[in-house]
């Protein structure tokens, strides 16, 4: 539940609806746009399918017998897109003891609520670890992670961006190994 403030944008995933209460004795009418809400104190309430993804005014006008009028405008817009997400680092095929997680998140709606990252061994199973940043725009950078207690083998990593209303961007998960120790030989022979 949000208390409309006349100028303010809202953001919405999908319906919505507006509620209020008129407290009014000599009340006439509570409209939206030219639709009448309510001819009578007390509540009402209208539910609004937004079409697309575009800002639309909604204007709300009280009117009492008089002639007297308060008008509330709100802007409300429709945003199920999901933030626009790019991982700079590490790089696809990499070979590292530690890595430091980088990109660039974005979102031209609400705004990104969170960056994460989960870290994987061998690809399966529980992350090894995890990360979250929050309120990030831009360029973000998670602090480095150490492999080497994890040990040598194949990892990958998995980012994901989200909006303040919940939509989600997955990054395509990277893929680099740990590998620490050089080639040997064995069995080598020399024949005559």
């Amino acid at each position: 539940v949000t208390v409309l403030k006349s100028g303010s944008t809202y953001y919405v995933k999908g319906n919505y609806t507006l509620t209020g209460t008129v407290t009014e004795t000599n009340f006439k009418s509570a409209k939206l746009g030219e639709e009448t809400l309510t001819a009578s104190s007390g509540p009402w309430s209208k539910e609004i399918t937004p079409s697309d993804e575009t800002t639309k005014q909604q204007t709300i006008t009280l009117e009492h017998k008089a002639g007297n009028k308060t008008v509330y405008t709100v802007y409300v817009t429709k945003d199920k897109s999901a933030p626009l997400l790019t991982v700079t680092s590490p790089t696809k095929g990499a070979n590292t003891a530690s890595i430091t997680v980088t990109g660039q998140v974005s979102d031209l709606g609400i705004g990104v609520a969170s960056v994460s990252y989960e870290l994987y061994k061998d690809g399966v199973g529980t992350p090894v670890t995890t990360q979250t940043l929050t309120n990030k725009v831009g360029q973000f950078e998670f602090t480095s992670v150490d492999l080497t207690g994890e040990g040598e083998g194949k990892y990958k990593i998995k980012v994901t961006a989200q909006d303040k209303l919940g939509n989600k961007t997955t990054e395509t998960v990277v893929n680099f190994m740990y590998d620490k120790s050089a080639p040997e030989l064995s069995d080598a022979k020399i024949t005559t």
